[in-house]
């Protein structure tokens, strides 16, 4: 049964969720995944993934990564490359700001990462990884 909002939604813009996937992850690089999809077509999915970062590298007045970080495959594949956008939490009170790699983005996976960092610094941290596109 629809909740009084989705049907209020439904009723005023003619938009409903098709179909919505949770799922909670026992691999270590992606602990949290949610999907829906919508009947005009569009796609949202947000994956919580957890990343060794090692902001070692001098770039641009802070540190970077050395190289690209890889990121884990969407759950369910976009028709072209979706719009993402990509947040972290910080490391023992350094600011960490992500770089997505977008040129390396496809359908099936965002892309990678780079880490930049205000100090030299290595930790384990948690990133939230959202995108927007079409699945039909």
């Amino acid at each position: 049964m629809l909740s009084l909002k989705k049907m209020l939604t439904k009723i005023l813009t003619g938009l409903y969720e098709v179909g919505r996937v949770q799922t909670v992850h026992s691999n270590t690089e992606m602990l949290y995944s949610e999907t829906i999809k919508y009947n005009d077509g569009r796609l949202v999915t947000n994956m919580r993934v957890t990343l060794t970062a090692e902001c070692d590298a001098a770039y641009a007045g802070a540190y970077r990564n050395n190289s690209v970080i890889a990121m884990p495959n969407y759950p369910i594949a976009y028709v072209s490359t979706p719009c993402v956008t990509a947040a972290t939490k910080h490391i023992s009170g350094q600011s960490i700001y992500t770089l997505l790699a977008q040129n390396n983005g496809t359908s099936a996976n965002p892309g990678g990462v780079y880490l930049l960092c205000n100090s030299t610094t290595s930790g384990t941290l948690d990133m939230i990884i959202h995108a927007e596109g079409m699945w039909k």
